[in-house]
């Protein structure tokens, strides 16, 4: 019966149909179905040759004979109308399958495979592989051949893999259609894995009972394989009978080890050798032991315990330790080490894996708890943290991904963008508590807790609590990560702080008193740079009961006094003698407050109040974060006034944060001295012209005194009587 079919299949996606046209001599009976001269016309590619499909009946299962030719074939397309056809029909899939197909140009997860060729036959008696290869699949060759009897009573044969892949892009693409875990787990670190050049067999040696073996050697990348695998079985499945493994992977750079086990993200490693050995056995169906072992210069750890996992639900019990590592890729800064330890127990129990009995050093420091997370998506994590001291800045980079390098000096952030991290697939919380926590590179807080809690794509420290200089320190930070970038809100609180010990004062603080700080801010960015530029926010800063240091404002007094002695208002003298009385001393400060704006990564000091009884202060400037440096401008005046002015320092910080250079402009000061000097000048004059007599008025003439020669009536007068 020739029969020509026309219609529509559905491919891929569940609302695109594809042409399906196909032609050739039709065979339908009760046991099978079949198509001689097949011409198939697919998605406007053709495959020609015959197909036969038979039905199971009794003891005899169903079984498929194919001979296909296609000089070019959408091999998604071909598979998904097969499963769909399947999947929608009564059909039993054969197991005794006999193919014969040949393609000159393939299309498959997107690459493109030319020369593919198969030769093959499955059935009860086991697998026959006439040849089975790509010659091309972008830029990868495989091939396969061989034989395997694998029924009773004794099975034998062997089959050989060979595998040369200058890129293994395209066969963990390939391999994810039909292991799809398995190629999730390579494809990670697929880069560092070609070129790929692999060899494996596995044999049969036909004993009673039956002996079988698995062997693969060659190189992934620059590391070398060396597995070997041997077990007592009926059937190369190995479901039954003892098992035994041994393998190693060896590298002349440890760093290209790590890298091919994803490790090169949590630890980092010096110049030198490195490698991994495993060994297992026991029964394939119970407790295998497995013990293991990674070193490389500056690495070295192990594990040993035992594990199921031929099984449906796998499950593992291992005591792993860490004697020595370097973990400095966690906190985002390859340059400075991380040292730390780890000993505890590591479970498995098919559905979550778990850390028990954490007993870790982090740089020296002690660490203890437990956590565990679930292995189906979404992955549950939760646990519980306890530390003698936390790095929580290193910690946060870790968690949103922080690129690799960041921070290597101080306020350096990175235009790199953001990559990896904890968020994402996960859900649940961490809880966090330690002795002592680092919050800035200089600020520490005792006692501090926290909860780090987990969403989807988002990851917040919830509840921030701890001792802070004394006071009391309480916040939240949040990320949430979105197309435009990584978003963040932050909001803490500081109250009753001693400043003098946030400063990390020697005897003699630059500034002393009671400190309450609070701010919130948002901000979103691709990467660290864009991110910290990005900052948005405000809060407030008050400081009660204070002392500023080097702000004697009796230093007005003692430059005018000696002024007043006779000093020449010189600039030279003046900064000399002002330098020395300001350094003298402190200005005592009831209370000060200011406004804190946050703008483009610029933190602006505003609105300042200062209440003194000894002298006026006012103050202005910002901190820019993003590189670390400090721009502040001071007016110290005096009580004095001369022509109606009060003497005024100006003072300026500017430079890094950590070590501000100060200068002093003591011109305003200078002028004001001129200007006093002349004052009393004035002063002064005015008292020597009210000191001097003032000329006496002309007597009567009655009152002169009598001009010898002459008298008058009243001098005789006088004289009669004397």
């Amino acid at each position: 019966m020739n029969r020509e079919v026309a219609g529509e299949s559905a491919i891929r996606k569940p609302h695109r149909l594809r042409p399906l046209r196909l032609r050739g001599d039709i065979t339908l009976a009760s046991d099978k179905i079949a198509a001689d001269r097949l011409n198939v016309t697919f998605g406007g590619k053709t495959v020609t040759g015959r197909l036969a499909y038979t039905f199971a009946t009794g003891n005899k299962p169903a079984a498929l004979d194919a001979a296909l030719n296609a000089p070019e074939l959408d091999l998604d397309a071909a598979l998904g109308f097969g499963n769909t056809f399947i999947a929608g029909s009564n059909i039993e899939r054969p197991h005794d399958i006999t193919i014969a197909v040949d393609i000159g140009r393939a299309t498959i997860a997107g690459f493109i495979a030319r020369n593919a060729s198969a030769r093959l036959k499955v059935d009860a008696n086991g697998l026959q592989i006439d040849r089975l290869s790509v010659a091309d699949l972008g830029g990868a060759a495989f091939s396969a051949s061989g034989r395997l009897v694998t029924a009773a009573p004794s099975p034998q044969g062997s089959i050989q893999v060979d595998l040369d892949a200058p890129d293994v892009t395209p066969v963990t693409a390939l391999l994810a259609r039909f292991a799809p875990r398995t190629a999730l787990a390579l494809s990670a670190n697929a880069a560092a894995m070609a070129p790929a050049k692999l060899h494996a067999q596995i044999t049969i040696d036909g004993m009673a009972p039956a002996l079988a073996k698995l062997n693969i050697d060659g190189s992934l990348g620059k590391v070398r394989v060396a597995l070997n695998g041997q077990a007592n079985a009926n059937s190369i499945a190995f479901t039954a009978g003892d098992v035994k493994f041994d393998g190693k992977l060896e590298a002349d750079d440890g760093k290209m080890l790590l890298a091919i086990l994803g490790l090169d993200r949590v630890f980092a490693v010096n110049a030198g050798p490195g490698a991994l050995t495993l060994n297992a056995s026991g029964p394939a169906g119970g407790d295998l032991k497995i013990d293991g072992k990674l070193s490389a210069a500056g690495l070295e750890a192990a594990a040993s315990g035992t594990a199921k996992l031929f099984t449906d639900t796998p499950s593992a019990a291992f005591q792993a330790t860490i004697a020595r590592a370097d973990a400095a890729p966690l906190h985002g800064d390859t340059h400075t080490a991380l040292p730390v330890t780890f000993a505890g127990k590591i479970g498995l129990n098919g559905k979550e894996l778990s850390l028990d009995d954490i007993a870790a050093t982090v740089a020296g420091s002690a660490l203890r708890g437990k956590l565990s997370v679930t292995l189906a998506s979404p992955r549950q994590v939760r646990g519980e943290i306890d530390a003698d001291n936390l790095d929580t800045p290193g910690l946060v980079a870790a968690a949103i991904g922080m690129p690799a390098g960041n921070g290597k000096t101080a306020w350096s952030w990175s235009s790199e963008p953001f990559a990896g991290g904890v968020m994402g697939d996960y859900a649940g919380q961490i809880t966090l508590q330690a002795r002592r926590a680092a919050l800035m590179p200089r600020l520490m807080a005792r006692e501090f807790r926290a909860t780090l809690h987990l969403g989807k794509n988002e990851l917040s420290f919830n509840d921030m609590s701890g001792d802070v200089g004394g006071g009391r320190f309480t916040g939240q930070l949040a990320f949430r990560s979105a197309d435009d970038g990584l978003k963040t809100h932050g909001k803490v609180s500081l109250i009753g702080a001693d400043t003098a010990t946030l400063l990390g004062a020697d005897a003699r603080p630059p500034i002393s008193g009671s400190l309450a700080f609070s701010a919130e801010a948002d901000g979103a960015g691709m990467s660290p740079a864009a991110l910290i530029g990005s900052l948005q926010g405000s809060g407030k800063i008050v400081l009660s009961d204070a002392q500023f240091a080097d702000l004697d404002p009796r230093a007005f007094d003692k430059v005018a006094r000696a002024v007043d002695q006779g000093m020449a208002i010189n600039a030279a003298r003046v900064s000399e003698l002002v330098s020395k009385a300001l350094d003298g001393g402190h200005l005592s400060v009831k209370r000060a407050e200011g406004d804190l704006t946050l703008s483009a990564g610029q933190m602006r000091l505003s609105n300042v109040r200062i209440d003194s009884k000894e002298a006026a202060l006012s103050m202005a400037g910002n901190f820019d974060l993003t590189d670390g440096t400090i721009n502040a401008r001071l007016v110290l005046s005096g009580a004095g006034h001369a022509a109606g002015s009060r003497p005024e320092i100006y003072f300026a910080l500017q430079g890094p944060v950590t070590a501000p250079a100060r200068s002093i402009d003591l011109s305003a000061l200078s002028g004001w001295l001129t200007l006093r000097s002349i004052d009393n000048q004035s002063k002064q004059l005015r008292e020597m012209e009210n000191a001097q007599p003032k000329p006496s008025a002309p007597k009567p003439k009655s009152e002169m005194a009598p001009v010898p020669g002459q008298s008058g009536r009243g001098e005789a007068s006088v004289g009669s009587q004397n």
